[in-house]
């Protein structure tokens, strides 16, 4: 089997596992609201928020919640979906670009940046999301027993620096893209 076959079947794989899990997130969100927060397998433990707010006596538990606030956690816990359902659809889309062994044209280079950015955008607005979520599941307390929680953890500066890397990594390739264009007018 030569290299560019095998680099062929590796991203039609990677690619085919990255669209799989890009359909995955939004159910699980989903299903997470539906199973009020159990999980429905032991090996699929549903986390949609950091432990520290999980713990607070404030929030009650999900099956005592309305319908309603139950209803609006659910799209809130979206915001993340969004950002990780855009970072992925574009690295299927690189995957689509590898398997078409087209590692470093304008098309990948952009499609690792838009990857990186959107990483980056999720990050930035976790703590946003934390705390409209936090304020939807104690709104329902009586006043004085409510609260705005924000988080920004260990996870999230990690996946910080990931999406900078991706971001100044895409810009190195596209440099180097240029100078090779340049060089290939140039002969």
């Amino acid at each position: 089997m030569t290299s560019s076959l095998k680099i062929k079947r590796v991203s039609r794989i990677l690619r085919y596992l990255t669209i799989l899990y890009l359909c995955l997130g939004p159910i699980l969100t989903a299903i997470f609201w539906i199973c009020n927060g159990e999980p429905i397998h032991p090996l699929l433990h549903i986390r949609l928020w950091p432990e520290g707010l999980i713990a607070d006596e404030l929030l009650k538990p999900i099956p005592t919640l309305a319908t309603s606030i139950r209803i609006l956690a659910f799209l809130i816990s979206l915001i993340p979906n969004v950002f990780s359902v855009l970072a992925l659809y574009h690295l299927a889309r690189l995957f689509h670009l590898f398997e078409e062994m087209e590692f470093f044209s304008q098309n990948s280079v952009g499609a690792l940046r838009r990857i990186g950015c959107f990483l980056l955008a999720g990050q930035l607005t976790f703590p946003i999301y934390i705390a409209l979520l936090s304020l939807t599941l104690t709104i329902s307390n009586p006043p004085g027993h409510r609260m705005i929680a924000t988080a920004f953890g260990a996870a999230e500066f990690s996946w910080t620096a990931v999406a900078i890397v991706i971001i100044l990594a895409s810009w190195i390739m596209d440099e180097g893209r240029k100078l090779q264009e340049e060089q290939a007018a140039t002969i």
